[in-house]
């Protein structure tokens, strides 16, 4: 009997350690405005396809909301550099694994103190698809996978970036 509550009690803190909804914003932000990020690279659309992973991302928050306009924080941001490198190829020469890593710079501007709570921050996000008789070339339909990819994962760290920020670190 001893040792099952010694293991309850164990599960209990482990699963504590596990997953927190704690953030370091300051509590007078309940929302968020996702403006469409920049795109300073040749890949067309990934801005849109960045900025729909972001409100997603940020909705999952119990916490906080995106909305339109009268938002409690700002986000804006622009993609900087987009890297396709083909890792594998097939029998044929064609890229059967690709690697795309992108980077972009963000910010965070909080309208009750009208100050930048994060400015021009730089975060990275890089992922692997395997193309296996995907990959057109013609039709632009290589790496897409990766990219989407890379996109959401470059959302999820965004936002953990953005939830673990001091008040006054930028």
């Amino acid at each position: 009997m001893l040792l099952r509550k010694i293991l309850t009690l164990a599960l209990v803190v482990v699963a504590g350690c596990a997953y927190s909804t704690q953030t370091r914003l300051p509590a007078s932000i309940h929302s968020f405005s996702v403006g469409v990020f920049g795109n300073s690279t040749e890949y067309l659309s990934i801005e849109g396809r960045l900025t729909s992973n972001l409100i997603a991302e940020i909705g999952r928050s119990p916490r906080y909301t995106v909305v339109n306009d009268r938002a409690d924080a700002e986000l804006s941001g622009t993609i900087i550099e987009v890297r396709q490198t083909v890792l594998e190829y097939d029998a044929n020469n064609q890229p059967r694994n690709m690697q795309t890593t992108i980077r972009a710079r963000f910010s965070l501007f909080d309208r009750a103190s009208n100050s930048f709570l994060i400015e021009n921050r730089e975060v990275s996000s890089s992922q692997s698809s395997t193309l296996a008789g995907r990959y057109y070339p013609a039709s632009g339909d290589g790496g897409e996978n990766a990219m989407d990819a890379a996109l959401q994962e470059l959302a999820r760290v965004l936002v953990r970036s953005i939830m673990l920020t001091k008040t006054g670190d930028r």
